[in-house]
């Protein structure tokens, strides 16, 4: 039997957030939501998620804060950006970004990066 892996998804925006879920526990992940930085860094302490994927443009504490705010708490922490724009692609890999996924994305990309990041060999 195999452990059920865990998601945190931090986007402002509801219709991914909700997106997100759906399909992803549909892929067999407990799937937790944050429509903000902090209510995200509350449930990565919470929840310890196996992989994260977080938007850069959130009003207030932005990706950027985020994502270095996770890295502190667990520098092995797998984070996928996903973002409409190019421009911090490099900051972001620097920060220890598993990856950078620009939006719109294709959702098989996705999950093979997911994946990828989890070291699972297959989409499932």
């Amino acid at each position: 039997m195999s452990v059920k892996k865990t998601m945190l998804v931090i986007d402002d925006q509801y219709g991914i957030r909700l997106f997100l879920s759906k399909v992803f526990a549909e892929e067999g992940f407990e799937v937790h939501l944050a429509r903000h930085g902090r209510q995200g860094i509350e449930l990565f302490n919470e929840t310890a998620p196996d992989i994260v994927l977080l938007d850069i443009k959130i009003p207030g504490m932005d990706g950027i804060e985020i994502l270095k705010e996770l890295m502190m708490l667990n520098s092995h922490a797998k984070v996928i950006m996903m973002t409409s724009y190019e421009d911090h692609y490099d900051e972001c890999m620097e920060l220890g970004a598993a990856d950078y996924l620009q939006k719109p994305f294709d959702l098989e990309d996705l999950k093979e990066r997911i994946y990828a990041s989890l070291s699972v060999a297959e989409l499932q």
